[in-house]
């Protein structure tokens, strides 16, 4: 059997590619929001991102998920799995909240709610990025077995 005939190299090469198009359709998504001045427009791109975390986390946790499927929960990626877990929890978490704010905020346009949205966008393109680490990783460890 080759390297590319490989079903575990498959698996993780499919998830991996289900990543990153996850990942392409969020970072627009984050350019929305960082180019957003306005309160009224960032309160709905901020529940707009709470609902897509949710179901993009669904997709990376849940067994067949993402994370699953790259065999990240082998004892190798055991403890960045469970990291990149933690982080999503206080990232919706920090979502949440802020979202929250924006709404009790009435009409002003707080400059701190634009400024930790940004704040925000920024610690989820770290995310993703060790996303993208774990993936390639995962992808290696599969093609050399």
């Amino acid at each position: 059997m080759t390297k590319t005939q490989n079903p575990d190299a498959a698996a993780v090469a499919e998830a991996e590619a289900s990543l990153r198009e996850e990942h392409r359709q969020m970072a627009d998504l984050l350019n929305r929001i960082c180019g957003e001045t306005g309160l009224p427009a960032l309160r709905t791109l901020l529940d707009e991102l709470h609902t897509t975390l949710k179901e993009h986390y669904a997709h990376e946790e849940y067994p067949g998920g993402l994370y699953d499927s790259m065999g990240a929960l082998s004892r190798e990626f055991r403890d960045i799995v469970r990291q990149l877990v933690d982080e999503h929890y206080r990232m919706l978490s920090a979502v949440s909240g802020l979202s929250r704010r924006a709404r009790d905020s009435g009409e002003q346009e707080p400059k701190d709610l634009i400024q930790e949205a940004h704040q925000i966008v920024a610690s989820l393109r770290l995310h993703e990025s060790r996303e993208h680490e774990l993936a390639a990783a995962a992808l290696r460890r599969a093609e050399n077995r």
